[in-house]
Protein backbone atom coordinates (compact mmCIF):
# COMPACT_ATOMS: atom_id res chain seq x y z
CA UNK A 1 0.00 0.00 0.00
CA UNK A 2 1.67 3.12 -1.18
CA UNK A 3 -0.33 6.53 0.41
CA UNK A 4 1.78 8.71 -1.32
CA UNK A 5 -0.03 11.39 -3.85
CA UNK A 6 -0.26 10.36 -6.96
CA UNK A 7 1.82 11.84 -9.78
CA UNK A 8 -1.00 12.35 -12.01
CA UNK A 9 -5.00 12.50 -11.46
CA UNK A 10 -6.55 8.83 -9.78
CA UNK A 11 -9.65 8.38 -12.02
CA UNK A 12 -11.92 6.97 -9.22
CA UNK A 13 -14.64 5.49 -11.63
CA UNK A 14 -11.70 3.43 -12.84
CA UNK A 15 -11.09 1.95 -8.87
CA UNK A 16 -14.73 2.16 -8.36
CA UNK A 17 -15.20 -1.84 -8.26
CA UNK A 18 -12.87 -2.53 -5.75
CA UNK A 19 -13.40 0.33 -4.04
CA UNK A 20 -17.10 0.49 -3.94
CA UNK A 21 -17.09 -3.33 -2.71
CA UNK A 22 -14.93 -2.42 0.25
CA UNK A 23 -16.87 1.17 0.86
CA UNK A 24 -19.88 -1.13 1.33
CA UNK A 25 -17.99 -3.77 3.81
CA UNK A 26 -16.62 -0.78 5.72
CA UNK A 27 -20.01 1.08 5.99
CA UNK A 28 -21.81 -2.21 7.76
CA UNK A 29 -20.06 -1.62 11.04
CA UNK A 30 -21.98 -4.01 13.12
CA UNK A 31 -20.93 -6.72 10.65
CA UNK A 32 -17.62 -5.31 10.41
CA UNK A 33 -16.88 -5.31 14.23
CA UNK A 34 -18.59 -8.95 14.75
CA UNK A 35 -16.44 -10.33 12.01
CA UNK A 36 -13.54 -8.55 14.17
CA UNK A 37 -14.54 -10.30 17.03
CA UNK A 38 -15.69 -13.72 16.22
CA UNK A 39 -14.50 -15.13 12.88
CA UNK A 40 -10.54 -15.43 11.29
CA UNK A 41 -11.04 -13.72 7.76
CA UNK A 42 -11.98 -10.00 7.81
CA UNK A 43 -14.67 -9.60 4.58
CA UNK A 44 -13.03 -6.01 4.46
CA UNK A 45 -9.54 -6.88 5.22
CA UNK A 46 -9.87 -9.09 2.19
CA UNK A 47 -10.73 -6.93 -0.10
CA UNK A 48 -7.77 -4.90 0.72
CA UNK A 49 -5.20 -6.77 0.29
CA UNK A 50 -6.10 -7.03 -3.32
CA UNK A 51 -6.26 -3.46 -3.78
CA UNK A 52 -3.79 -1.99 -6.21
CA UNK A 53 -1.91 1.66 -5.90
CA UNK A 54 -4.35 3.30 -7.70
CA UNK A 55 -7.31 2.02 -5.95
CA UNK A 56 -5.23 2.65 -2.25
CA UNK A 57 -4.98 6.38 -3.84
CA UNK A 58 -8.57 6.76 -4.79
CA UNK A 59 -9.50 5.48 -0.54
CA UNK A 60 -7.15 7.87 0.48
CA UNK A 61 -8.99 10.56 -1.56
CA UNK A 62 -12.40 9.47 0.08
CA UNK A 63 -11.28 8.54 3.77
CA UNK A 64 -11.72 12.03 5.35
CA UNK A 65 -15.56 12.51 3.57
CA UNK A 66 -16.81 9.31 5.21
CA UNK A 67 -18.61 8.76 8.72
CA UNK A 68 -16.77 7.97 11.79
CA UNK A 69 -17.83 4.96 12.01
CA UNK A 70 -16.55 3.86 8.86
CA UNK A 71 -13.40 5.98 9.52
CA UNK A 72 -12.84 3.74 12.91
CA UNK A 73 -13.18 0.25 10.78
CA UNK A 74 -10.36 1.43 7.84
CA UNK A 75 -8.49 2.27 10.86
CA UNK A 76 -7.96 -1.31 11.88
CA UNK A 77 -7.65 -2.39 8.14
CA UNK A 78 -5.07 -0.68 7.61
CA UNK A 79 -2.83 -2.02 11.10
CA UNK A 80 -3.86 -5.22 9.74
CA UNK A 81 -3.52 -5.22 6.31
CA UNK A 82 -0.50 -3.65 5.75
CA UNK A 83 1.04 -1.86 8.95
CA UNK A 84 4.53 -0.14 7.61
CA UNK A 85 2.52 1.71 4.91
CA UNK A 86 -0.52 2.23 7.61
CA UNK A 87 1.54 4.09 9.95
CA UNK A 88 1.31 7.42 8.68
CA UNK A 89 -2.31 7.41 7.60
CA UNK A 90 -2.95 6.51 11.14
CA UNK A 91 -1.12 9.41 12.42
CA UNK A 92 -3.19 11.06 10.18
CA UNK A 93 -6.43 10.30 11.38
CA UNK A 94 -4.92 10.58 14.95
CA UNK A 95 -3.42 14.43 14.19
CA UNK A 96 -6.70 16.04 12.53
CA UNK A 97 -9.44 13.14 12.98
CA UNK A 98 -12.48 13.67 15.39
CA UNK A 99 -11.39 12.43 18.89
CA UNK A 100 -13.53 8.93 18.48
CA UNK A 101 -11.55 8.10 15.27
CA UNK A 102 -8.08 9.59 16.71
CA UNK A 103 -8.62 7.78 19.59
CA UNK A 104 -8.85 4.23 17.85
CA UNK A 105 -6.01 5.48 15.56
CA UNK A 106 -3.55 5.45 18.79
CA UNK A 107 -5.11 2.43 19.68
CA UNK A 108 -4.39 1.09 16.19
CA UNK A 109 -1.12 2.05 16.32
CA UNK A 110 -0.05 1.13 19.88
CA UNK A 111 -1.16 -2.71 18.58
CA UNK A 112 1.01 -2.12 15.70
CA UNK A 113 4.20 -1.05 17.93
CA UNK A 114 3.98 -3.50 20.86
CA UNK A 115 2.29 -6.65 18.80
CA UNK A 116 5.15 -6.64 15.79
CA UNK A 117 8.07 -4.35 17.03
CA UNK A 118 7.01 -1.23 14.59
CA UNK A 119 9.30 1.63 14.98
CA UNK A 120 7.93 4.71 14.07
CA UNK A 121 8.92 8.54 14.82
CA UNK A 122 5.81 10.00 16.30
CA UNK A 123 5.97 13.80 14.67
CA UNK A 124 5.02 16.44 17.42
CA UNK A 125 1.94 17.64 15.78
CA UNK A 126 0.17 13.87 17.00
CA UNK A 127 2.49 13.95 20.39
CA UNK A 128 0.39 17.30 21.13
CA UNK A 129 -3.06 15.64 20.13
CA UNK A 130 -2.12 12.75 22.13
CA UNK A 131 -1.43 15.08 25.05
CA UNK A 132 -4.79 17.46 24.10
CA UNK A 133 -7.05 14.07 24.30
CA UNK A 134 -5.46 12.84 27.41
CA UNK A 135 -6.34 16.13 28.90
CA UNK A 136 -9.99 16.40 27.79
CA UNK A 137 -10.55 12.62 28.82
CA UNK A 138 -10.98 11.29 32.57
CA UNK A 139 -11.62 7.13 33.06
CA UNK A 140 -9.83 4.26 31.44
CA UNK A 141 -9.36 6.14 28.26
CA UNK A 142 -7.65 9.14 29.80
CA UNK A 143 -5.23 6.28 31.79
CA UNK A 144 -4.34 4.01 28.65
CA UNK A 145 -3.31 7.93 26.73
CA UNK A 146 -1.77 8.71 30.08
CA UNK A 147 0.22 5.10 30.07
CA UNK A 148 0.96 5.59 25.97
CA UNK A 149 2.35 9.13 26.87
CA UNK A 150 4.77 7.39 29.06
CA UNK A 151 5.75 5.05 26.82
CA UNK A 152 7.09 7.94 24.21
CA UNK A 153 8.92 9.61 27.27
CA UNK A 154 10.41 6.51 28.08
CA UNK A 155 11.83 5.29 24.80
CA UNK A 156 8.69 2.46 24.50
CA UNK A 157 7.55 4.41 21.55
CA UNK A 158 9.73 6.91 19.20
CA UNK A 159 8.96 10.04 19.87
CA UNK A 160 10.71 12.50 17.14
Amino acid sequence: MDTDPPSHPVDLDVASAAIALLDAALAETDMFWSQVNEEDSVYAEVLARDLRHDEWQALYARWRQRPVAWQRCLATVLAAVAPQQAAPWLLEMVEQGEDELALHAIDELRDMLRGRSLILPWPPTAVRRVKELWSRHRGFTASQLEQFLADLRHGSVVDR
